[in-house]
C-alpha cells in the first residue's frame, strides 16, 4: 500500500485529531504512518485477511465433504413379508395326491368289487421335489386316475364313475400345476370319487384315502405381493428428490400375476436397480452395490433373486455416502498476503 502526501499540504488544518495546536508536517506524517500501519495489521494475516482465508479454507472443506448434503431414503421401505418357498405347498399336495391314489387303487374286496387296480400305475418320479417333477407327477396321476375311474383295463368298479372327472388341463407351468392339483383334490375330483358308497361304483366308501393336504397357492400369492411391492418401492425411491439430485428411470414391467409375469418382473427389477445404483448423475456418486444373483427362469429361481434384490435395495437405500458428492468446481482461493505500507513525498 502506498500513500503520497504533497509537500504543500496545508499545515494550518486546525482540527487535527488530538492536537492542541497546528502540527508540523513531520508530526502529521508520523501520525498518518502510524494509522496506516495499524490498518495494515488489521488487514494482513491474523486480521481481516486471516479471517477471510480461514473462511475460504473451511468453505472448501465443507463443499468437499461427500455425504453431508443429501439423505438416506427412510420412506420407501419394503414392508411385505419375505415370501416362503412357493413350491412347498403345491408339492406337498401333489405328493399327497400320489399317496392317496396309490392306496386307493390297491383297495380290493369291499371297496373295489372287481379287485385292486394293478394296471393304472404311476410311473413318474415320486416324491416330486422340483417344479418339473411336480408337473410330471401330477399329470401322470391325473391320467391314471381317469383310466381307473373309467374301469379301463379291469372291472375294478361295479360301474364306471362318470361324474368325478378331472376337467383341468394338464400342467405346463407352476400356475397350471396349482390349478390342476387343487382341482384334482376338490369339487368333483378324486376326493369325491373315493367316498362313493356302496352302489353303482364302489362296494363301500374309501374315506380313509381322501387327500388331506391343504390347497396350494397361498405362498405364490404372497410372493406376487412381495415382488409387486418391490417394484412400487423401487420406483418411488428412484423418483425421490430427497436422496437424489436427479430422478432416475422407473421400471415399467407388468405386475406379477403368473409365473411368467413374476419371472419377467423380478428380472426387470434387477436390471432397473443395478442401473440406478450405478448412476452417478442420479446420486452424484455411483454406488458399487449390485444384484449379482442370476436371472430367474421359474419359481425356484425367483426366491433367490427376490432375496438378493431386497438385500441390495435395503443397503443402497440407507447409504448417505453415495447420495452426495464433493464439489470440485466451486472452490475459492485465498486472498494471499498484502504488501507493506509505504509513504512517499511528492512536490505538488
Amino acid at each position: 500500500m502506498a500513500v503520497e502526501i504533497p509537500l504543500d499540504w496545508n499545515p494550518g488544518y486546525a482540527s487535527w485529531p488530538g492536537a492542541s495546536s497546528q502540527p508540523t508536517v513531520d508530526t502529521a506524517m508520523r501520525q498518518v504512518a502510524t494509522d496506516l500501519a495499524a490498518l495494515a495489521a488489521r488487514v494482513e494475516s491474523g486480521g481481516i485477511q486471516g479471517k477471510l482465508d480461514s473462511l475460504i479454507a473451511n468453505y472448501n472443506l465443507h463443499i468437499a465433504a461427500a455425504g453431508v448434503h443429501l439423505e438416506a431414503d427412510t420412506t420407501n421401505v419394503i414392508t411385505s413379508p419375505v415370501a416362503n418357498d412357493p413350491t412347498t405347498d403345491v408339492l406337498a399336495l401333489v405328493n399327497d395326491a400320489y399317496d392317496m391314489y396309490v392306496a386307493h387303487i390297491a383297495e380290493a374286496a369291499t371297496v373295489h368289487p372287481g379287485g385292486a387296480d394293478g394296471t393304472n400305475l404311476i410311473t413318474a418320479t415320486y416324491p416330486a421335489t422340483t417344479e418339473a417333477e411336480g408337473i410330471a407327477l401330477m399329470n401322470d396321476i391325473k391320467a391314471q386316475y381317469e383310466l381307473h375311474r373309467a374301469n379301463n383295463g379291469g372291472a375294478y368298479h361295479t360301474n364306471p364313475d362318470a361324474t368325478n372327472t378331472i376337467v383341468e388341463a394338464d400342467a405346463t407351468d407352476w400356475d397350471d400345476l396349482v390349478t390342476l392339483a387343487n382341482g384334482f383334490k376338490n369339487t368333483t375330483g378324486f376326493n369325491a370319487h373315493v367316498v362313493l358308497t356302496a352302489g353303482p361304483t364302489h362296494g363301500s366308501s374309501d374315506a380313509a384315502h381322501a387327500i388331506t393336504a391343504a390347497d396350494a397357492g397361498a405362498q405364490i400369492t404372497a410372493l406376487y405381493t412381495e415382488i409387486n411391492e418391490c417394484k412400487t418401492d423401487l420406483n418411488a425411491h428412484i423418483a425421490s428428490l430427497g436422496p437424489h439430485v436427479n430422478p432416475g428411470t422407473a421400471n415399467a414391467t407388468a405386475a406379477a400375476t403368473t409365473e411368467a409375469t413374476a419371472v419377467a418382473l423380478i428380472n426387470g427389477l434387477k436390471t432397473t436397480a443395478n442401473v440406478h445404483f450405478a448412476s452417478a448423475p442420479d446420486h452424484q456418486d455411483a454406488d458399487t452395490t449390485t444384484i449379482a444373483a442370476a436371472d430367474a427362469t421359474e419359481y425356484e429361481d425367483i426366491l433367490t433373486l427376490v432375496a438378493a434384490f431386497r438385500a441390495a435395495y435395503v443397503a443402497h437405500r440407507g447409504k448417505t455416502t453415495v447420495h452426495a458428492k464433493a464439489d470440485a468446481v466451486n472452490v475459492e482461493t485465498t486472498l494471499g498476503t498484502g504488501g507493506a505500507v509505504t509513504i512517499g513525498l511528492t512536490q505538488a
